[in-house]
């Protein structure tokens, strides 16, 4: 998952958000939806392509593998705060647990399945160069993962078919529940703030303007994208995916004065550090992107923004998820304009292994294009323009 592999995921990145936009485009101008069901099946097909090599997901056994998906995570976050069902004594003797089999076996047959067609695509495939021009390959053809991890060698063993879909759920779910869900974040914070949002679509149409269909998504334009990096950060930091990390010591270590020996499990809030007022200022419960501005983030400790958690144990896919959630960004702030009747006050979190709403992410899609993006946006320049003058006059 370094960065040159990320890179070569961009055109499907691209393939799928244009996807997104062409279902969008088929609401009603104005019409209240769920965005998340929109942003996270983008992401899941996304991953579905880069994990497995499957162009799609229009196959059988979609539906019930995405419903699978969601309910081993809802039994998951169940058992973390359900004292009784620890014990797997217990657990085991609980409906929750055939739930959680049934799902299993569904989603790891659905891998299982991919993953053996990838296989025979892969011995059936008229492949004669030898792994030295593989690994040399400067082509930029993607690295599909599970086409990585048949290479790979566990104890002079190659991965078993568990170990195998135990890797690539991990990839997938976590694909999802990060881009899926922080893209459906942004499109109800832009809802919040309509200022942001016109700031956005400033910086994408500059870069992409509305009537040049060609669009150069290389690193380096991505890389451009400074205010759009700055708001993804800023929902990262506000609503964490992930608003608890777990790590467990492997050595005896003293925490104030207090011996810990070693096998001890630590959970850490990160959704807490994210509101630490002696890290990010009197205002941190305050949505600002500018907390990411060059000269806060020079003055910021390096280990006070831990969305992806950090060091050694942070997140294989961060960079996956931050260029995956740059491209949709542009596809939906250039297409659409987003407005709500949620109020900022009243959101309201679930509990679960990650963030999410406790209620669906209900925002009107209006089209830019029919013309009321474009013209606000020339308003505000034209009043940025006339103040000087006004206050010269005063």
């Amino acid at each position: 998952m370094n960065q040159k592999v990320v890179n070569s995921f961009i055109p499907i990145f691209v393939k799928y958000c244009r996807k997104t936009v062409d279902s969008l485009n088929l609401c009603e101008d104005g019409e209240t939806i769920d965005i998340h069901k929109y942003t996270g099946l983008t992401f899941l097909e996304a991953a579905c392509e880069t994990t497995l090599g499957v162009d799609g997901l229009d196959r059988p056994g979609k539906k019930e593998f995405k419903e699978g998906l969601d309910k081993i995570q809802e039994v998951a976050s169940k058992r973390m705060i359900t004292p009784y069902l620890y014990p797997d004594v217990v657990y085991r003797m609980t409906n929750y647990f055939k739930e959680v089999s049934q799902a299993s076996k569904i989603v790891c047959d659905f891998l299982l399945k991919l993953s053996k067609e990838r296989k025979q695509f892969l011995i059936s495939s008229d492949n004669d160069s030898d792994d030295t021009e593989e690994e040399n390959d400067t082509s930029g053809k993607p690295k599909v993962f599970v086409d990585e991890i048949l290479k790979v060698f566990n104890d002079g063993k190659v991965f078993d078919d568990t170990e195998l879909t135990h890797n690539m759920y991990a990839i997938i779910t976590g694909a999802i529940d990060t881009s899926g869900t922080i893209t459906a974040h942004a499109c109800l914070l832009m809802s919040f703030y309509p200022d942001m949002q016109n700031r956005l679509f400033e910086e994408i149409s500059e870069l992409y303007p509305l009537d040049n269909p060609a669009m150069d998504f290389s690193p380096e334009m991505l890389k451009q994208l400074r205010y759009t990096e700055m708001f993804l950060n800023e929902i990262l930091r506000y609503w964490p995916a992930g608003p608890m990390v777990a790590r467990q010591n492997i050595a005896e270590i003293e925490l104030d004065g207090v011996r810990v020996p070693p096998g001890q499990t630590f959970v850490m809030s990160i959704e807490a550090l994210h509101r630490r007022k002696d890290v990010w200022g009197p205002d941190a419960d305050r949505f600002d992107p500018k907390n990411f501005s060059e000269e806060r983030v020079r003055k910021r400790h390096s280990f006070g923004f831990l969305p992806f958690s950090g060091g050694k144990r942070i997140c294989i896919g961060w960079r996956y998820a931050q260029t995956a959630m740059k491209v949709m960004m542009v596809h939906l702030v250039r297409n659409f304009q987003f407005s709500t009747k949620i109020k900022p006050e009243n959101v309201r979190f679930r509990h679960d292994v990650t963030m999410k709403l406790a209620t669906e992410r209900k925002v009107s899609v209006r089209m830019p294009s029919r013309g009321s993006l474009v013209r606000k946006t020339v308003r505000i320049e034209l009043i940025r323009v006339r103040a000087p003058n006004v206050l010269a006059a005063v």
